[in-house]
């Protein structure tokens, strides 16, 4: 058999060896910290490795950006909550400053966020008063299946085939500090619901070609869901403005991934699987079926002798819904051919209900928020950063 480049020779049986005893363990020490009554904490723990990979895979980028930090983001004791004004803006290669500061607000979560996949919307929250930072919205397609959003929504296959245009997922969701102490989280997950995301999309993908399907589509968004890598979320969870429920939480995952192969293993077994087979290389790509990394791990399991079983970490994630229409759920499983009553609203809107609701009684109840500052922030993911680069 010919292979198109040394990258993908094939690994000797020693080689092959050394990978399998590698994976068997880090599965096995991975495996033993799992259990039924996790806390949040055991649960960022778990993602440990994950955390390492994304800040050896961003360690360049942080170097040479990091300074934006203190342009973009604000000293508490520089804020006047009640003087905040939310905006979007939405992120594009146009604006390179604002591609940057979605990048830099990564480094804020505990469990590093993916990258998202096929079609993306990102935004920036911003406070137009303060010209700084709130939080960020990242929007992607969703995975095509997903037992509990399709038995919600109940749809058939083929419905779903038709229809998942209309959905993205947030794959990124959440407010920094110093917004973050005064719940600004609750701010960003309102604005899901936002006309102006719904505009955007409209105006973005209104000659959207399916890329599973294959056909030309002209989407509306109906809904956003996203999930909750933390089980059920204190954020999204009660999710209400004048008394309309935002985001509904309509269960959990199977416990299926990918975080407990780090991304080097991740590398391995792929160039194994390429290696075993060449023609497998074209259809690592979206659109080649639901989650092509645990298709690759899957069948690099299977060429190693080792359970398939694996890439089931049991950790179930909170899946949230936020619909866009009063019919969303009858449009997305074909009882109704059009959508109706569009129950957005605007940014302006949603903001002032969020921190009349939220952010204001909390700055006044807890002024902790004052203590936060960018230096001691920035010192810190400095101190992770190098925490990271250390271990081999």
């Amino acid at each position: 058999m010919k292979y198109e480049t040394d990258e993908y020779c094939p690994l000797t049986e020693i080689n092959k060896t050394s990978l399998r005893n590698l994976i068997s363990s880090q599965l096995e020490q991975f495996e033993e910290l799992v259990h039924e009554k996790l806390k949040k904490s055991d649960i960022r723990d778990l993602h440990s490795n994950h955390l390492t990979g994304f800040h050896k895979s961003n360690f360049k980028f942080w170097e040479s950006n990091k300074t934006l930090v203190k342009k973009i983001v604000i000293d508490g004791n520089k804020l006047d909550p009640k003087k905040i004004k939310p905006i979007l803006l939405e992120v594009t290669t146009e604006y390179p400053e604002r591609v940057r500061a979605f990048r830099l607000a990564k480094f804020n979560w505990s469990v590093p966020p993916s990258n998202g996949f096929g079609r993306r919307m990102r935004f920036l929250v911003w406070d137009k008063h303060h010209d700084s930072l709130i939080g960020v919205i990242g929007l992607t397609d969703p995975v095509f299946n997903l037992k509990v959003r399709d038995e919600y929504i109940n749809w058939s296959a083929d419905d779903r085939k038709q229809r998942l245009v209309s959905v993205l997922d947030a794959f990124m969701l959440g407010a920094v500090p110093p917004y973050s102490h005064i719940l600004g989280g609750k701010l960003v997950a309102s604005l899901l619901n936002s006309t102006q995301i719904s505009d955007v999309f409209q105006e973005k993908y209104k000659n959207t070609t399916g890329v599973i399907s294959q056909i030309s589509k002209k989407p509306k968004l109906a809904a956003i869901t996203t999930t909750s890598v933390l089980g059920r979320s204190s954020v999204y969870n009660r999710l209400k403005l004048d008394g309309n429920l935002i985001l509904h939480h309509i269960g959990y995952t199977s416990g299926f991934g990918h975080f407990q192969f780090t991304q080097n293993i991740f590398d391995e077994l792929k160039t194994l699987v390429i290696a075993h087979d060449i023609d497998k290389k074209a259809g690592f790509d979206f659109g080649n079926g639901p989650n092509w990394k645990i298709r690759v791990i899957r069948e690099g399991l299977k060429i190693l002798g080792l359970k398939q079983a694996h890439v089931k970490h049991g950790i179930k994630r909170g899946v949230y819904y936020c619909p866009h229409f009063e019919n969303s759920e009858n449009f997305l499983n074909g009882k109704d051919s059009k959508l109706k009553n569009k129950i957005t609203r605007t940014t302006s809107a949603l903001s002032q209900l969020a921190m009349e609701r939220w952010m204001l009684p909390r700055s006044q109840r807890d002024q902790s928020y004052k203590e936060f500052r960018v230096d001691n922030w920035l010192k810190s993911v400095e101190a992770k950063i190098r925490s990271s680069n250390a271990v081999r």
